[in-house]
């Protein structure tokens, strides 16, 4: 009787969060025929985001590297093959068995899936629609999350990218210096010079690009006093715990956020998807743009684990060592300004969150009194932008009044 032949492991590129289509392979950390243990961490990826590593999914060796250092690779693509000596090398990934590299437990893994497997995606009147005016074929677009039907926003989202990977001319090694622009005619020539976008910054371009033009956004501001939470953080500092003002607001924006749940969610392909957990991302400036590390589960954190977090938080995004776990699982953006004095903005939707909060700088007034009088009282501007599809202004104003009402009356010191 014929032996039969035993199937190597594929290496698969998971889902690699929100947002996230494609990443690079910068190293392999064992060459082919070296061994290798279930677990052992094979391959390094780089996203716009994040370096992460993808774990080894079998025990025995390395038999094939189908994805070299410096490739694009995306979800489903199959980096190498790993299995026992005598094991097939270069089985097709149909016929292989299939596991996906493990990744944080807040991101799901799939498995690669045969062309045929596919074909049978499912995938909505709209989506398809669109797909065929635009000439994409719907077996290549992957959906947002494991199982779900491809939607219009999937298939905007797989067009944009393939406008982005589209073949250009190479540059030479050295560029010349650029020619000033010639104005209209009569006017004076302004020279220039071109300043090229990191990873981070062309991300988020292209996510508030489709923020402005794809989510029917409003926005609502409301003034909250801010002085009895001054205070108090000022006791806290003297007695046992010295925080900041954003750790204060991301504890009590997730404490209202129990209460408007609308507000933290998403619209997906006609429906709302209103999200179980409070996870605040926290918009942070670094030498590479801007990022927005994520403060899981916020609403059941202490005040002091959130702020050691933020704290940690920012330094990574700072020097560019953010994890995929603390860039993924957003449900609701905080961005203060505040520090530089900027009193009022209206921030954009974070996509694909239903919500964002803008945060002003604290500024001393005097408001009147019934008598005629004035009072000192120190202000703050908290605006906040909605997709209309999800909320409306009544729910958003309901909830900066509950959010107001915690910061102007805070009873917390945990």
């Amino acid at each position: 009787m014929k032996r039969k032949k035993l199937m190597a492991t594929n290496l698969v590129v998971p889902i690699l969060g929100e947002a996230i289509n494609e990443a690079t392979v910068i190293r392999w950390n064992k060459g082919i025929g070296e061994p290798v243990k279930r677990g052992e961490e094979l391959v390094e990826l780089e996203t716009d985001k994040a370096v992460l590593s993808l774990e080894c999914p079998a025990n025995g060796q390395v038999l094939k590297i189908l994805a070299e250092a410096g490739t694009l690779v995306r979800p489903g693509d199959v980096l190498a093959e790993v299995g026992r000596p005598g094991e097939v090398a270069g089985a097709p990934a149909a016929q292989a068995d299939t596991v996906s590299a493990a990744v944080p437990a807040q991101v799901d893994s799939v498995t690669a899936a045969a062309p045929s497997q596919a074909r049978q995606q499912r995938i909505s009147p709209a989506a398809k629609q669109m797909a065929k005016a635009l000439g994409i074929d719907p077996s290549a677009v992957i959906p947002s999350r494991p199982g779900a039907r491809i939607t219009t926003e999937d298939v905007e989202r797989f067009a944009a990218e393939a406008a982005q990977t589209a073949p250009i001319q190479a540059l030479p090694a050295t560029l010349p210096t650029p020619a000033p622009v010639s104005a209209a005619r009569g006017e004076t020539e302004i020279p220039f010079h071109s300043q090229q976008l990191t990873n981070p910054q062309k991300l988020v371009a292209e996510r508030m690009t489709y923020s402005a033009r794809q989510i029917p956004q409003f926005s609502v501001s409301m003034d909250v006093e801010v002085g009895k939470l001054l205070t108090l953080k000022e006791e806290l500092a003297r007695e046992v715990l010295k925080v900041s003002l954003t750790t204060f607001l991301v504890k009590l924006t997730s404490q209202a956020l129990e209460t408007h749940p609308l507000l933290n969610a998403r619209y997906n392909d006609g429906e709302v998807m209103v999200f179980e957990q409070i996870n605040i991302a926290v918009a942070v400036a670094s030498s590479g743009g801007l990022v927005a590390p994520v403060i899981h589960q916020a609403n059941q954190r202490s005040l002091g684990d959130i702020d050691v977090e933020l704290k940690a938080l920012i330094q990574a995004s700072r020097s560019g060592q953010l994890s995929l776990e603390q860039i993924t699982g957003a449900t609701f953006t905080l961005s203060n300004l505040g520090m530089f004095g900027v009193r009022e903005f209206i921030p954009l939707v974070n996509p694909p969150q239903a919500a964002i909060l803008g945060v002003g700088a604290t500024r001393l007034v005097s408001l009147p009194l019934p008598n005629w009088g004035l009072r000192a009282a120190t202000l703050m501007t908290l605006t906040v932008s909605a997709d209309h599809r999800v909320v409306d202004g009544e729910a958003v104003a309901r909830f900066l009044t509950t959010l107001r009402d915690l910061i102007e009356n805070p009873k917390f010191v945990s």
